[in-house]
């Protein structure tokens, strides 16, 4: 009997600097999860047999502004990397990246307070750049060219957590594990630890913010921070039940899972 065919997958650290790393998820499915993914996209195991696992260094790229020079007061990268890493919206498409179709900005903007992210609007509003507003980053567009990213990963903080309210506020920047890292932690100072839910339902804030903190300058507004639901964590309880068919076992999942009795429970 032939074996069946299981494409190679890439298993170690992805090299500083090469496409690969631009991701920080890399997943290794089982023989059953390969043969899912195959079907389900109509391909077949030739598809595979040729990866690209992306270990070149990611080439340098020309800029047409010297960001440094620009915002003199911030701190800046314009290393090829971190340009390209801050530029990407979404989980990097290799394809796209290697073929130039992604607009990669000239620099990265590293606010650590709100004097930076003032120095940044002012210059962007004597340059004439449009500013768009995003999760944990802006993007500054200048004349059809992403003139630089300013990403708050130095900006973030946890602004305030209300346990009468069941409310978590947290600043630009903030990412899911961190924020859900410091409610598992709760328990020291609150007797209980809480948890923001999924992570699909933490990206999706402009859904679920109760209200939403902004800096204003000009003719910019940024959001710098959202107060968000949270949920009560509750004791492990396990139990098994068989289901008579599939549609009960979904409508009692989803029942579960939106009770607000925390994530845990399932």
């Amino acid at each position: 009997m032939r074996e069946e065919f299981f494409p190679e997958f890439y298993r170690d650290n992805a090299p500083i600097g090469s496409y690969r790393a631009l991701s920080d998820i890399h997943f290794v499915p089982t023989k059953r999860y390969y043969r899912f993914i195959r079907d389900a996209l109509r391909l077949s195991d030739d598809d595979f047999k040729a990866p690209d696992f992306g270990l070149e260094q990611i080439p340098v790229k020309p800029t047409k502004y010297d960001v440094k020079a620009l915002f003199s007061g911030v701190e800046v990268s314009v290393d090829v990397f971190d340009r390209t890493k801050m530029s990407l919206k979404d989980e990097p498409r290799l394809e796209l990246l290697k073929e130039g179709n992604v607009a990669v900005a000239d620099g990265v903007l590293y606010p650590k307070n709100d004097e930076d992210l003032d120095k940044i609007l002012t210059i962007a509003k004597d340059l004439g750049a449009t500013v768009y507003d995003g999760k944990d980053k802006i993007f500054l567009i200048k004349e059809d060219c992403l003139l630089a990213v300013a990403d708050f990963s130095k900006y973030a903080y946890i602004v305030e957590f209300n346990q009468i309210n069941h409310t978590l506020t947290v600043s630009k920047g903030v990412n899911y594990r961190e924020a859900e890292n410091y409610l598992k932690g709760a328990k020291e100072f609150a007797k209980r630890s809480y948890t923001l839910g999924l992570p699909e339902l933490y990206r999706a804030t402009e859904v679920r913010a109760i209200s939403c903190d902004k800096f204003e300058k000009e003719n910019y507004s940024i959001n710098t921070a959202e107060t968000l639901p949270i949920y009560e964590t509750r004791r492990k309880r396990y139990f098994a039940y068989i289901f008579k068919n599939f549609d009960l076992a979904l409508t009692c999942f989803r029942e579960l899972s939106q009770s607000g009795n925390g994530f845990e429970l399932l």
